[in-house]
């Protein structure tokens, strides 16, 4: 896979579009961007499973990245229901979500579980995105959002070209990678 945007800026649809919705998201946004000369480049959306080819077929024909909201830590198997990280990436999934809250709260997700989502799409060739969030914000949770650093060792990020250990990326006025 070809290196990924130094800045990416995107959103998870949750569960929240309709085929409909989707087809007309993902060209409504290629338009909306067709003034600025980035484009697309480093726009990404994780829309539910069915709807990742649609909006490969528009979004991510046009330049845009179309990642998935979740991945299974199990291969392709007898594993009902489940998405393995090797059927994403032949889709062209770039990107994969780990360590919702949501998941954590109701389908009682662990740390190792997402460690081995996030291993999985590694492995598959995919980037992972390391969702951190909570629903209460305390001063220690604000320093894991600005920049506090776990241990990212041994989970393969460089295969899917992403720097570990890179800490700062310089933007223009327009918040754009330089």
């Amino acid at each position: 896979n070809p290196m990924l945007p130094t800045t990416l800026v995107g959103c998870s649809a949750k569960s929240y579009f309709t085929v409909e919705q989707a087809t007309r998201w993902g060209p409504e946004v290629v338009d909306g961007v067709s003034d600025d000369p980035a484009g697309t480049d480093g726009l990404f959306v994780c829309p539910s499973f069915p709807l990742i080819p649609t909006l490969l077929a528009s979004f991510g024909a046009a330049g845009g990245l179309v990642g998935a909201q979740d991945v299974s830590v199990h291969p392709s198997g007898p594993y009902t229901g489940e998405v393995s990280a090797e059927v994403l990436a032949q889709l062209g999934v770039r990107l994969v979500m780990a360590g919702h809250p949501e998941r954590r709260r109701l389908f009682g997700e662990t740390d190792d579980v997402v460690r081995r989502k996030v291993t999985a799409a590694a492995t598959a060739g995919m980037a992972p995105i390391l969702v951190v969030g909570e629903q209460e914000l305390t001063a220690d949770k604000l320093l894991v959002a600005a920049g506090r650093r776990t241990s990212l060792a041994g989970i393969g990020l460089e295969t899917v070209g992403v720097d570990p250990e890179a800490q700062l990326v310089e933007t223009d006025e327009r918040m754009r990678a330089g």
